[in-house]
């Protein structure tokens, strides 16, 4: 096996065990704070993972954002990786089935959806007013689903194109 393909198959699996780690991780801290009679009071601090949110948003019967978090947050990027992990180890001439796969990584949408958590925790970071602040941290999973999303984009340049048969 050459060099290109053990590296491919390293960064795949590195990036395939931070992605699971962000799912079981604590991904964000959220705390608010009420001001009561010259006393800080906690009203609020939860500690999320993306799995509990899913979990969560899917018992509370909000079943549509459940089930797209699952689909493009757990179910699509498996697929990716698996499928990138596959056409490395195994290349191939079918360029119809490559080209699907490179398309779906436009739907793997891990990136957009570290950026939308990134967006949501400033925007919980500045709602504070007078009256209840909000904190927000980001923990372990955020950095795991981060890292995931970057060794899984490099990974994609070490896919073989398929060769014609001419």
């Amino acid at each position: 096996m050459n060099k290109n393909k053990l590296i491919g198959i390293a960064l795949i699996l590195g990036s395939l065990i931070c992605m699971v780690l962000g799912w079981i991780l604590p991904f964000m801290n959220i705390r608010a704070m009420a001001q009561m009679l010259f006393m800080q009071t906690e009203v609020f601090n939860e500690t999320r993972s993306i799995s509990k949110t899913i979990w969560e948003l899917y018992e509370g019967g909000f079943l549509l954002p459940a089930f797209l978090l699952f689909l493009f947050g757990m179910i699509i990027p498996v697929i990716k990786s698996l499928s990138y992990l596959y056409f490395i180890v195994q290349p191939t001439k079918n360029k119809t089935l490559y080209n699907v796969i490179i398309a779906l990584n436009k739907w793997a949408m891990a990136d957009v959806f570290s950026l939308s958590i990134l967006i949501s925790f400033l925007v919980i970071s500045s709602m504070s007013n007078s009256d209840v602040r909000f904190f927000a941290s980001l923990e372990s999973g955020f950095y795991f689903f981060t890292a995931y999303v970057i060794l899984g984009g490099i990974s994609s340049y070490f896919i073989p194109k398929p060769k014609s048969d001419n």
